[in-house]
């Protein structure tokens, strides 16, 4: 049992003695080192996204504002030409209606002047005949 046991113990020399041991340990501090680099590039890499992120989402912000604000000028500038169509479509009825008004005072005329060239013409054959009754 003795030649076991030194065997056994020979074993785990020759294991100590082979590095086997060693490699597990360096590859266990090596792992938690590996794992600490990655976290600590994690953290750096969020970091950088949460910053890039936050200055686009700044300039995103900054355009729109932007925008809202030519939206806003172009609204002031559409009610103000409104406002100017209004008045040009009640100056348009105002004119139209003056013309209609014109339009009626010139029928009334022209039909008063017919009745005058009618009167006029009716005058000029009564003296017609009256010359031709004299030179009988």
């Amino acid at each position: 049992m003795e030649n076991e046991q030194f065997s056994l113990m020979q074993l785990v020399m020759a294991v100590i003695s082979s590095g086997v041991l060693s490699t597990i340990v360096t590859y266990w501090t090596s792992k938690k080192q590996t794992n600490a680099v990655i976290e600590q590039t994690n953290a750096t890499v969020d970091e950088q996204v949460r910053t890039t992120y936050g200055e686009m989402i700044k300039d995103q912000r900054t355009q729109i504002g932007f925008l809202q604000d030519q939206i806003e000028t172009a609204l002031k500038r559409e009610q103000e030409y409104i406002a100017l169509l209004n008045k040009a479509n009640s100056l348009t009825n105002s004119l139209s209606a003056e013309l209609a008004a014109c339009q009626l005072s010139i029928k009334n005329l022209e039909a008063t002047k017919l009745k005058y060239e009618q009167k006029l013409a009716s005058y000029e054959d009564i003296a017609k005949r009256a010359e031709t009754r004299q030179g009988v």
